[in-house]
């Protein structure tokens, strides 16, 4: 008896590039008008560092996920007042089509000028979440005047208290919901902090563009076996609805080893045996779904995935990943 269905993940074609710049963080793609469309993003080599906290939000499109890709330009430049909640950087970017407003909506992490990365004596830097809005994917992108709609807890040790970043806006058996990452300070390290799943609902449930509070249920999982916790967390359902959460990039285990988990209400997940991708070299990071429509959730259907990589030649692309689906007996 055919108990759920098993997502498998093959390396596929560079689909994202740019001779002058780093290409990160792949928002999930998302398909409207025979269009697909994409927002990285972009660490200007002169830069000097591929982190994404320098980055800018950018935007490519493309008839078919194979490609070829044309680069639109910048999607959500860092504010030019310096002490504005963006100034430094925004970055993890994520769109979706309300099909009632007929408005789209992306979500960017940021941070401003005074971030560090580095541990200070007034602790690590903070994101917050933001948003803008627009009547086409192509922009032009309207910042919210409530900006920035999520920031860090008041206490470091809770689960969103350093930092919260990547959210994924999805509508899940009717509810908009805003999955994203929470860092929970328990180390020196900035990277080796605990990483956590977490759901973010909007106050207003009929809109995306209002304040948003943690649910209830957060964090949503902890990482098995006593792990730290993952870089990044990617949603999306099975051809039987069932929904699976992919988190990658681990601190602990493989480089080529994906976190996987799955959930009949999108709340309360069941860990699985860890996925393998077949690119023994690399990192497997910041996956995100491939969708034949614009508003991702429980109702879609995800046909590849993309996640980042670095190539060879030093520089971050973005790769597509073939998604297939075997049956568990």
């Amino acid at each position: 008896m055919t108990q759920r269905y098993k997502p498998v993940l093959k390396t596929g074609p560079i689909i994202l590039e740019s001779h002058d710049a780093h290409l990160r963080d792949p928002s999930g793609v998302l398909l409207s008008e025979d269009r697909y469309h994409c927002w990285p993003t972009r660490v200007d080599m002169a830069v000097g560092s591929p982190v994404g906290y320098r980055g800018k939000v950018w935007h490519f499109a493309a008839s078919s996920p194979e490609g070829p890709w044309e680069d639109l330009g910048p999607a959500i430049l860092p504010a030019s007042d310096p002490g504005a909640y963006d100034s430094l950087g925004t970055f993890t970017a994520d769109a979706i089509f309300d099909p009632d407003r007929e408005t789209w909506f992306l979500f960017y992490s940021a941070v401003d000028q005074n971030f560090t990365n580095e541990r200070t004596v007034s602790g690590f830097g903070r994101t917050c979440i933001a948003m803008a809005r627009s009547g086409s994917p192509d922009g032009p992108w309207e910042k919210l005047p409530l900006n920035p709609i999520i920031t860090p807890g008041h206490e470091p040790e809770a689960w969103d208290g350093l930092r919260i970043d990547e959210a994924m806006p999805m509508v899940v058996f009717g509810e908009k919901r805003l999955y994203m990452r929470g860092v929970q300070l328990v180390c020196e390290q900035p990277f080796q902090n605990r990483q956590l799943p977490g759901l973010y609902l909007p106050e207003n449930t009929g809109r995306w563009d209002c304040a948003y509070q943690a649910s209830d249920h957060c964090p949503l999982t902890l990482p098995p076996n006593g792990a730290r916790g993952f870089e990044a967390y990617a949603y999306f359902p099975d051809p039987d609805g069932i929904l699976h959460m992919l988190s990658t990039n681990p601190i602990e285990g493989p480089r080529n080893q994906l976190g996987h988990a799955i959930s009949r209400d999108g709340i309360n997940w069941r860990h699985m045996e860890p996925l393998h991708l077949d690119n023994p070299g690399g990192y497997v990071f910041a996956v995100h779904p491939v969708w034949e429509s614009a508003t991702p959730g429980s109702d879609g259907k995800p046909t590849a995935m993309v996640t980042q990589i670095l190539d060879t030649d030093g520089r971050m692309k973005v790769q597509l990943l073939t998604l297939e689906w075997i049956d568990r007996h």
